[in-house]
């Protein structure tokens, strides 16, 4: 496109010298300017133009895609935060029911009900309860992590994660879906670009 548009090229010098051919006195000095305006290029002005057009177009797309990938990223994150925060509550109940659990089997074992072996696997199903519950407790400081450095967050920020996991069943319509992914996938635009500039 620069062939098509008004280009502008500057010139100057300075010099300092006298009739003696010394260097130090008059000061003088000289700028110069050329404007160039094509005036015909045999079609090839507005195939540049249509270039240049087509290239902004694709760097808006390409600037909107890392909104939209920033964008999922965070998304599929905080659900990842919130599926730790489950399956985190759910390992901490089932300590709690393993903790309730041997000390129930404790109490058979004193009046006799219970055997020495039954303590032993309740103590041992207590351990690896609780050893499943630091592992997720970990996957979920983890998750926090990797969902604040998305946000660019800083990680000493004090951030409470509301929100629920839910379902929803959907309907998926082929045709409507395929023409919102035209409309706004932006690779697809910028393939649509592409193909325009390959055209021009």
């Amino acid at each position: 496109a620069a062939t098509a548009m008004p280009t502008v090229a500057l010139d100057g010098s300075a010099t300092l010298h006298d009739d003696q051919g010394s260097t130090l006195a008059d000061d003088r000095y000289v700028l110069g300017a050329t404007l160039s305006q094509p005036l015909y290029l045999g079609g090839r002005a507005r195939a540049a133009l249509k270039a240049a057009g087509i290239y902004t177009y694709q760097a808006q797309q390409k600037l909107q895609q890392v909104f939209q990938d920033v964008e999922r990223q965070v998304r599929r994150d905080f659900l990842d935060v919130l599926l730790a925060g489950e399956l985190t509550q759910v390992a901490a109940q089932s300590v709690e029911d393993a903790v309730e659990h041997l000390n129930d089997v404790n109490a058979k074992f004193t009046y006799g009900v219970a055997t020495r072996f039954d303590v032993l696997r309740s103590q041992v199903n207590v351990t690896t309860a609780k050893a499943a519950y630091l592992r997720q407790s970990n996957l979920l400081t983890i998750a926090q992590t990797t969902l604040l450095n998305a946000m660019g967050v800083s990680q000493f920020s004090t951030v409470t994660f509301d929100g629920a996991l839910t379902f929803a069943p959907v309907r998926i319509d082929q045709r409507g879906v395929m023409q919102t992914a035209m409309e706004h996938r932006r690779e697809l635009l910028i393939a649509q670009g592409q193909v325009q500039l390959n055209e021009a």
